[in-house]
């Protein structure tokens, strides 16, 4: 029995359901999203008659303004539409009881077997879009095919109030009659990916190899894409997230620059995340961070601490750290986003903490908070720091009217005469913003005074177990394990001699992270001087920073000294570190240990991408053969080849490239790289590519590259370079690749980082490990077309 599938999406719901609720708006143009006075909102839906005008979803509100001026604009009533949606499903239900609702708006509903109650496929859908017009005044377009991908598509073909049905057995001819915009799936990076590759139609790529596409865009997409234009079952739509999340992230109507502000927006962000992981009963250890900057560049990053995020004020501090370390100062935050990974239920098994530092009493208050709001959906309870300007004015202006004095002083350091003093000004300890320090002695001996100051904590833990077995006529046995002591601990002392000279012991990280450094604080020109088996420091102030030559800072493995001094219009630093010359690094992504990979100049990818001058060469080649100890052809020299069929190579000739697929084998494997050559429909000879001598062709422009733009530079490729040509079974042919030398036609500004980001990536000098910032990583998944425009003139990882 064929599998029989509708795909029923609401046309234009949002605004239908205005229309349907206002009656006056029917048949005028409606935009649901925001107000045109609202900055940087965005269209959510347009009906039919702002669609005339050109307005769509996702597009900005200021721009559908200017496109439709006397549209009817209006901010989103959600609580409206699932109220709509819930009654649509529920006729739904009265068709199959396999349903699947992927959106407030639309759904999958397997109709298989019906027949006998409803009738045919065709009049099943047709009685389904008639009932849900009756009901609930709402019209629905409908696709009808035997894959749920088949039937989505079909949906969208006429909108609205549309029915398109896919024949059985014509899925392969229904998705080769569709644009390649048609391709459900396939985003605007992947659709210009096509364009790029010169693959115009569906049946452009139905002629293409998996392994091709999969070479050309990664083995998911290029997988996807191959299934897709047969009409198979392109995504799997029952598929669920590796990992359960919740996030939360906010596109402000203004950059934000000032630290206050930032922290304000994480601040609200963090307490949205974490009642609703109250809400859901679910925990977690791993924060994540987003932030997009004013010029729309995003960066992310992830930790993952041994302990569960306890309340709003953890995961906040969590989040603010990892502000900090990812930051750029320089730019306007534009989007802020937190997200808790890798959730796990309240009721899984855990591991109870040895030591509660008040996370619990925030914890129950927090559950108590939400509890209260269950209740009372009207209250409204909030940190301070996130009551609006209208309640912080209402406040400000009540506390005189009830005769509240408040009176500012400056804090001054008191000093304690015995153990246990408070000391209010930390100010003068190095470090000193890591904690609150408790002064736990301070005593007199004469005109010397002695102080003892502590911060932090140390936990330990003993873990075993054991067991005792009997019975069955084995011999009872104890069997005891043997007691693992684990300890945490991020603990800071300081001894201070008459207020000047200290001595300093820090412990971190299990005792991984220990530091004994001793110094002196100062009053006079010498401020300070430090000497420590870590965490010497150099300050950013000094321009040595803009070339990228300091020292940078303090969460470092290296000896050294440093000394500060200042007078009233002056200040000089300087400082001598021991800086390891290797280091070894872990880092953790959720629950996922990722190692450093560093990878050599030289460990470029090879084998699957080819540059030639002009386009014309491009459209001119005949054949691509690549070195092969089972060839059937020769070149004069006796080497063999395989000759490549169409579907493992693609010629882009807009972008005067050359793409082998990864089945070439055409890269370099155990050391050895196979010869690449092609074949030329006419004729193509040395005076195509000029001389190295030359600047002004194709090879003297890569010789002058190399040289920086000198032209009597001391690099000459032509002692490295092999002979461009050859031939192969008495045809002449062109070396695009050749193990005897250095390539003109390789694009060498690949590399697999296996990352997921540009920010986990960077070019830096093999000897210092400083960064060189002239240079850029592109994390481009497999788009290969950047590199062909400026080849030359730019810098590429």
């Amino acid at each position: 029995m064929n599998k029989v599938f509708l795909h029923v999406d609401l046309d234009a719901f949002f605004a239908s359901v205005e229309q349907l609720d206002h009656p006056e708006y029917k048949g005028k143009p409606v935009i649901v999203g925001g107000l045109p006075g609202d900055r940087r909102s965005v269209v959510s839906t347009a009906s039919y008659e702002a669609r005339k005008f050109g307005v769509h979803s996702a597009m900005p509100t200021f721009q559908a303004v200017k496109l439709c001026p006397n549209g009817i604009y209006m901010r989103p009533n959600m609580k409206r539409y699932h109220e709509k949606s819930e009654e649509v499903m529920a006729i739904f239900k009265e068709y199959s009881p396999d349903i699947q609702q992927i959106s407030v708006d639309e759904a999958f509903i397997d109709i298989t077997g019906t027949e006998k109650l409803f009738g045919k496929p065709e009049q099943t859908a047709r009685r389904l879009k008639k009932e849900i017009l009756e009901k609930t005044g709402l019209t629905v377009s409908v696709g009808l095919a035997s894959t749920k991908y088949c039937a989505k598509i079909a949906s969208g073909l006429q909108k609205p109030d549309g029915l398109t049905i896919v024949p059985f057995g014509k899925e392969t001819d229904f998705m080769l009659s569709l644009p390649v915009t048609k391709v459900w799936g396939a985003g605007s990076k992947t659709l210009s990916k096509l364009e790029n590759y010169g693959i115009k139609t569906t049946r452009d790529i139905y002629i293409r190899s998996e392994k091709l596409l999969q070479s050309l865009f990664g083995n998911s997409a290029g997988s996807f894409l191959y299934n897709a234009v047969r009409g198979n079952e392109g995504l799997d739509f029952h598929a669920q997230p590796k990992s359960r999340s919740i996030s939360a992230e906010n596109t402000y109507e203004y950059d934000l620059t000032d630290s206050y502000t930032i922290e304000t927006a994480l601040l609200w962000l963090c307490h949205t995340v974490m009642f609703r992981s109250l809400r859901e009963k679910v925990r977690s250890t791993s924060v994540s961070l987003k932030i997009r900057y004013e010029d729309f560049s995003t960066v992310s990053i992830q930790s993952t601490g041994e302990r569960y995020i306890s309340s709003v004020d953890d995961l906040f501090e969590r989040a603010k750290s990892l502000l900090e370390k990812k930051r750029d100062t320089r730019l306007g935050i534009r989007l802020l986003g937190v997200a808790m990974q890798n959730l796990e239920d309240e009721s899984s098994p855990r591991q109870m903490e040895l030591f509660d530092f008040g996370d619990e009493k925030k914890r129950k208050l927090e559950n108590a908070i939400l509890k209260a709001q269950e209740k009372n959906p009207d209250l409204k309870i909030t940190k301070a720091r996130l009551l609006g300007t209208a309640s912080l004015s209402l406040l400000l202006a009540i506390l005189p009217l009830q005769k509240v004095n408040a009176e500012l002083s400056s804090t001054t350091e008191k000093e304690a005469d015995g153990a246990a003093g408070i000391v209010f000004d930390t100010s003068r300890l190095p470090l000193s913003d890591s904690g609150n320090f408790i002064s736990i002695f301070n005593r007199d001996f004469g005109d010397q005074n002695v102080e003892f100051f502590a911060s932090g904590y140390w936990k330990s833990t003993v873990k075993g177990s054991a067991s005792y077995s009997f019975g069955f006529g084995t011999t009872p046995a104890l069997s005891v394990s043997s007691p693992i002591f684990a300890q945490n601990v991020d603990l800071n002392l300081y001894f201070m001699l008459n207020h000047h000279w200290y001595f300093e012991a820090d412990f971190a990280d299990e005792f991984s992270k220990n530091t004994v450094a001793a110094g002196y604080i100062g009053e006079g020109y010498l401020k300070s001087a430090r000497i420590s088996n870590r965490k010497i420091i150099f300050p950013s102030i000094y321009s040595v920073d803009e070339v990228n030559r300091g020292i940078g800072g303090g969460e470092n493995q290296a000896p050294g000294i440093s000394f500060n001094w200042s007078g009233e219009k002056w200040r000089a630093d300087s400082a001598v570190r021991y800086d390891l010359i290797e280091a070894h690094e872990k880092s953790w992504y959720g629950k996922n240990s990722v190692s450093i990979n560093e990878i050599e100049l030289s460990s470029f990818n090879t084998g699957n991408q080819y540059i030639l001058p002009e386009s014309a060469l491009i459209q001119i080649i005949k054949s691509v053969y690549v070195e092969s100890s089972s060839g059937t052809y020769r070149d004069s020299k006796g080497r063999k080849y395989k000759k490549l069929d169409e579907s493992q190579y693609l010629l882009v000739s807009s972008e005067n490239q050359i793409l082998l697929s990864k089945d070439a084998k055409a890269y370099r494997k155990n050391g050895v790289l196979p010869a690449v050559a092609v074949t030329f429909y006419s004729s193509v000879t040395q005076s195509d590519f000029g001389t190295y001598d030359d600047s002004s062709t194709f090879l003297g422009k890569m010789q002058l590259w190399f040289n920086g733009g000198n032209e009597n530079g001391k690099i000459k490729l032509s002692k490295y370079s092999y002979t461009l040509f050859n031939s192969i079974d008495g045809e002449d042919c062109l070396f695009l690749q050749h193990p005897a030398g250095f390539s003109p036609f390789t694009v060498a500004s690949r590399y697999d980082c296996s990352s997921s980001s540009a920010g986990d990536a960077q070019v830096a000098y093999s000897s210092s490990q400083t960064a060189d910032l002239t240079y850029s990583a592109v994390i481009d998944e497999d788009n290969l077309s950047f590199a062909s425009t400026d080849f030359f003139y730019s810098n590429h990882l």
